[in-house]
């Protein structure tokens, strides 16, 4: 499971222990319901941050739109 978000990426941890995996860019795309307390714990972890898909009347095909357009804005 994922513990923290950091500058250097991700901390996760398993049964074999805590482990670094090192990133420029994280997306955490878990569920098929919005979240919104988890969002905002971690709107302000990172410069850029996006919402996909967390209103209540969004679909998948919404989403994945969404998501599309916040990936070219990456770094922009």
């Amino acid at each position: 499971s994922a513990l923290e978000v950091n500058e250097q990426g991700v901390i996760g941890e398993n049964a074999d222990g805590k482990t670094l995996f090192e990133a420029e860019t994280v997306i955490n795309a878990l569920g098929m319901k919005p979240v919104s307390s988890t969002s905002n714990e971690l709107r302000f972890c990172a410069p850029e941050f996006y919402d996909i898909g967390i209103s209540g009347n969004s679909t998948i095909a919404k989403a994945v739109c969404e998501g599309h357009y916040a990936a070219l804005n990456i770094g922009r």
